[in-house]
Parts: structure tokens; C-alpha cells; sequence
């Protein structure tokens, strides 16, 4: 399960010893019965052994989930309340403080939507940008109308879901180039079987199309911005 898995064969053997069986010498086995005190388990090691699972399952789940407490999209007039839990579908990179997170709500005539926010990774800190659409507008729904999917886009980053059939995502800037994105699947927790991505491209290059390939390469897909939405810095 862990790199600690070694940790607790150690408790494991300590509780259930391994015993060498002696074979055809019947004298033996009760002379060795009679002599043996039985082993008794010592509740202190037991409660440690219990408690070192219960870290290891943390480490394990925690990650992939954020409590909905302190989001600055869930705390201002007007902010649309959670269904379930926040998660955090996309973690931040050792180069890069944001992260994306996602959850799913309510809507006014009772259909449910998927919420989604490139936020700061200090969730005390506002900043950034959330949005609500339909989640079954994911990259990769058949038959979505133009422009395409739901994504969103600001200097430099464009992210969205996509759903199970989409294997990579690109953004087609307007140089003629194409920058790959770090795709991930939501975690269970969301409760919406979706995958996300989220590419990041240089500030003064304007992103025409967002693509979705599956794991044959077929493009199934496909998202083209809008020129307003683009937003230039020169640098």
C-alpha cells in the first residue's frame, strides 16, 4: 500500500510469531506445549500498530480532499454552497503555488452543477477565479454546442473537466504552436466521474483551441475560444 509497508510486517510478526512445527515426533509437541506460556498481546503495541494504519490511511486520503472551510469563493454574499466535499482535483507543483479545486452544488431549478476554481494553494488568500456550469459539458461530451465545453481561462492558464474517454488535452496557441496539459482524475470523493486539466502557456500567446485526444489519439474534443476571452500581457 506504503513505502511503510515494512513497518508494519515488524508489528504483524510480533503479534503472530512464526513457529517452526516439528514433524513426526509427537513427544516432542507435548513436552513443548507443556512447557510454553502462552503469548499474550500487550494492548500498548496494539493501540501504536492501530494508530500507525490510521497515519498511513490519512496520508493515503487526505490529500485529495480540502475542507469547504475557508475558500475564499465559498465566503463572500452570494457564494453557492457545496453538495459534498471541496476537493482538490489538480495539487499545485514544487514551481507553482496554484492548484485547481472543484466541488459540486445545487443549482436554483435543482440540477447539479460542477464548480471549479484556479485558486491560490493558501485557501485563506483570495485571489483567482471560480465558475459553475453543467457537468455534463465536459471536454469529450458528445454533440456540445459551439464554442464547445465548459473551461475557463485566464494570463497564461486555461483548465477545465474532461471527461473519462480523455487520455491528453492541448491548447493550439495562435503561433502555430501546441502546449500539452496536465491531465488528472478527479478524485472519487467529488462524486462526478470527470478528469481535469490545466495547461499553462505564455501570457502574450493568444490560445485558439483547447483539444481532447483518447488513448488512440482520436479527437473527440474540441473547444475554440473566443478572441475575447483572450487576455495579453507582453513580457
Amino acid at each position: 500500500m506504503t513505502e511503510r509497508n515494512g513497518d508494519i510486517a515488524v508489528f504483524l510478526d510480533e503479534f503472530f510469531p512464526r513457529r517452526d512445527e516439528e514433524q513426526g515426533d509427537w513427544d516432542g509437541v507435548v513436552t513443548d506445549a507443556h512447557s510454553r506460556r502462552p503469548r499474550t498481546f500487550k494492548p500498548r503495541r496494539i493501540v501504536l500498530a492501530v494508530a500507525i494504519l490510521g497515519v498511513l490511511v490519512t496520508l493515503t486520503v487526505v490529500p485529495a480532499l480540502a475542507v469547504s472551510e475557508g475558500w475564499w469563493f465559498l465566503t463572500y454574499d452570494g457564494a453557492v454552497k457545496p453538495s459534498g466535499p471541496v476537493v482538490v482535483a489538480i495539487n499545485p507543483q514544487a514551481d507553482d503555488p496554484w492548484m485547481l479545486v472543484a466541488f459540486l452544488t445545487n443549482s436554483l431549478n435543482g440540477n447539479t452543477e460542477l464548480c471549479y476554481s484556479w485558486t491560490p494553494y493558501n485557501k485563506g488568500v483570495g485571489g483567482g477565479a471560480m465558475g459553475c456550469s453543467s457537468s455534463a459539458a465536459a471536454l469529450g461530451e458528445p454533440n456540445l454546442p459551439d464554442p464547445g465545453a465548459t473551461f475557463a481561462t485566464t494570463s497564461g492558464v486555461a483548465y477545465g473537466p474532461a471527461t473519462l474517454d480523455v487520455a491528453t488535452v492541448e491548447a493550439a496557441l495562435g503561433d502555430g504552436s501546441t502546449v500539452q496539459a496536465r491531465v488528472v482524475t478527479a478524485p472519487k470523493a467529488l462524486g462526478a466521474p470527470l478528469r481535469f486539466y490545466v495547461v499553462r502557456f505564455p501570457a502574450r500567446e493568444s490560445i485558439m483551441r483547447i483539444i481532447g485526444r483518447d488513448s488512440e489519439g482520436r479527437i473527440i474534443g474540441t473547444i475554440t475560444i473566443p478572441d475575447y476571452m483572450n487576455v495579453h500581457h507582453d513580457s
